[in-house]
């Protein structure tokens, strides 16, 4: 991933996730595009930690590799919210819900991060959706590119991330997994079909590590030895699940 562009010079902004998530696509005047995205905090030190986050998932899955958005990159988000609600009330009409949703999900807090677009995306919950319809496209897509020569590899290296972010809503390492949307039963390990993602990446299909931050997890913190976490620094004793990887 070379140099990110700085947020300047919006042209558009659109939501990504069907208004469910805030995840948008930012357009600029030179025809170019963003992703920029938030993640709830649960304490100041959380910009820290999404930062620590996203550069090791950049070492197993490149196109995954986010930056924080600085200060004077949010005031070019909300000079372009302001500018969409001076032209919304000056014509009488309504502002854009692309928008809209935007400026509330700001309000709402949190820390914002941009990242390029990952082209192609599909993922094994809506792969199986498309087969209850006999629609067989994305599993043969999803499973040729696992069975290519490092597509496993490449799924397991962001599997070993996961586990040392601590991040278990993908696999889980206590072995809960989630709903089988094909059969309904219960998963030895795989939390969560929807995050096992797919994108295109230097030409072919292949696993992308996007989504792994867990704003819930108190291994998420920096700031804190492993050792001070397991033993209960938030009133929880857990295990970290990177030891797995030892």
């Amino acid at each position: 991933m070379g140099t990110l562009k700085t947020i300047t010079d919006i042209a558009s902004i659109y939501n990504l996730a069907n208004f469910q998530r805030p995840v948008f696509g930012v357009g600029f005047e030179d025809n170019t595009h963003l992703v920029i995205k938030k993640e709830n905090v649960q304490n100041i030190q959380d910009d820290t930690n999404l930062k620590y986050n996203l550069k090791v998932m950049k070492v197993a899955s490149p196109k995954a590799a986010g930056k924080i958005l600085d200060p004077l990159e949010m005031l070019q988000l909300q000079s372009f919210i302001d500018d969409a609600e001076f032209v919304a009330q000056a014509t009488l009409k309504p502002v854009d819900r692309h928008i809209a949703y935007l400026k509330s999900s700001i309000q709402l807090g949190g820390v914002w991060f941009k990242m390029e677009r990952a082209e192609g995306i599909i993922n094994l919950e809506s792969a199986v959706e498309s087969l209850k319809a006999n629609d067989k496209t994305g599993v043969r897509a999803i499973a040729d590119a696992l069975n290519a020569p490092g597509g496993f590899e490449a799924l397991g290296k962001i599997v070993a991330i996961d586990l040392f972010n601590n991040n278990d809503d993908r696999f889980s390492a206590a072995g809960v997994g989630g709903q089988n949307p094909r059969t309904n039963t219960t998963l030895r390990a795989l939390a969560n079909v929807g995050n096992v993602l797919l994108a295109v990446q230097n030409g072919q299909l292949s696993p992308i590590g996007l989504d792994s931050y867990d704003s819930a997890t108190g291994f998420r913190d920096v700031s804190q030895t492993i050792a001070a976490i397991e033993t209960g620094y938030y009133q929880n004793i857990a295990t970290w699940a990177g030891r797995m990887l030892a």
